[in-house]
């Protein structure tokens, strides 16, 4: 009898801890120089291009992008140097992520380039180009925090008075093209086109957290047993101590 709230308290704990998800941010993506360049049309169309300096291998890598309801990735091509990477899209999804496993047969090292370039279908004003990005961070460059990201932003056509509006970017060498360096990977450009005549979007996000909602359940059930062992343990030794 008098083990049972232990016992009941890491059951409980260990549900907790099951709930974690099966993609490790332990290793880190082995490059600290990236240069990511979009291309968007006045339409709403977008190319992205992305190079990532590699410094050793990664057999066993995954990408993410984050979901958006008004944009629609694909399809993703990928490859390190002049050799074809195949990249596996993860049919279940993660919360508002989609990931991608890459195949790699070979164990490319330091000096190779990873190559990743797919197209986005966007709708409404507000341009949400979500971008590829390893599922784990980066390395950090020496002598700074993070890697060093070179990111750039092109306006095909006119640009009519279209802007980045997220992340903050610099004009270029015209009115048209916005550039930064970055010490991480944005998850998502957004372009503000209010001057286009185009039908808005409406952003009604639907799907799970992720199982946020049960792992907050199963916290709540620990904490209330744990409340309860500890007043139990307590009333006993305040009851022997009197």
């Amino acid at each position: 009898m008098t083990r049972r709230p232990a016992l009941a308290l890491c059951a409980a704990a260990g549900i907790l801890l099951s709930g974690r998800t099966g993609f490790s941010a332990d290793v880190a993506f082995p490059s600290h120089q990236v240069h990511v360049e979009l291309t968007i049309a006045d339409d709403g169309k977008a190319e992205v291009r992305e190079e990532y300096a590699l410094t050793g291998p990664v057999a066993g890598s995954a990408f993410q992008f984050l979901n958006d309801p008004c944009s629609t990735v694909g399809p993703v091509a990928a490859g390190i140097d002049d050799h074809p990477v195949a990249l596996r899209r993860d049919a279940v999804l993660h919360g508002p992520w989609t990931f991608f496993h890459a195949d790699t047969a070979a164990e490319p090292g330091r000096g190779a380039v990873y190559r990743v370039r797919y197209e986005v279908s966007t709708r409404g004003t507000d341009v949400a180009v979500p971008i590829l990005t390893p599922a784990t961070t980066l390395e950090a460059a020496a002598g700074v925090r993070g890697a060093r990201v070179d990111l750039v932003a092109r306006w095909r056509g006119p640009s009519g008075g279209a802007r980045v509006a997220v992340p903050r970017l610099d004009a270029a060498s015209s009115p048209d093209v916005w550039q930064a360096t970055l010490l991480a990977m944005p998850s998502t450009v957004r372009v503000d086109l209010t001057s286009a005549t185009r039908p808005a979007c409406a952003r009604e996000f639907v799907g799970t957290t992720g199982g946020l909602e049960w792992r907050f359940i199963v916290f709540v059930a620990t904490m209330a047993i744990w409340v309860q062992a500890y007043l139990w343990w307590f009333g006993r030794r305040w009851a022997r101590g009197s």
